[in-house]
């Protein structure tokens, strides 16, 4: 069951990772991608702790990866060291976009960073 999750996560990645915002079909193919990933990460969490660590795989996969850390942290109770990893995966996509120059979206991840860091430092104490 995880490993089928995995691969339609990985499948609606691949789909996100296309999209034309010049294009409607392309926005709404994005946007059912991400809904769905979103979806696909509640029912992993549901799972419980063993698919969470087998779907924490996905941090090492591209275009994966950035959905993946936001999502765990969004929706899972991690660990230290899990929680460490989809920060850090975070903060990369963050450097990546501001390399890209795509100052906006670099703008929308760092204040993703500190409003989820704050949350989960005030959940952890």
């Amino acid at each position: 069951m995880i490993e089928e999750l995995i691969n339609e996560y990985l499948s609606n990645a691949e789909i996100a990772a296309t999209v034309d915002y010049s294009d409607k079909k392309s926005v709404q193919k994005f946007n059912v991608s991400s809904d769905r990933m979103r979806a696909i990460a509640v029912e992993v969490v549901n799972l419980g702790k063993d698919a969470l660590v087998q779907f924490a795989s996905l941090l090492d996969k591209e275009p994966a990866a950035g959905w993946a850390a936001t999502h765990l942290v969004e929706k899972a109770n991690l660990d230290g060291e899990t929680l460490s990893r989809c920060f850090a995966r975070v903060e990369q996509a963050k450097a990546e976009e501001e390399a890209k120059g795509n100052l906006a979206d670099a703008m929308i991840t760092e204040t993703w960073l500190k409003e989820w860091r704050a949350k989960k430092a005030t959940t952890d104490n």
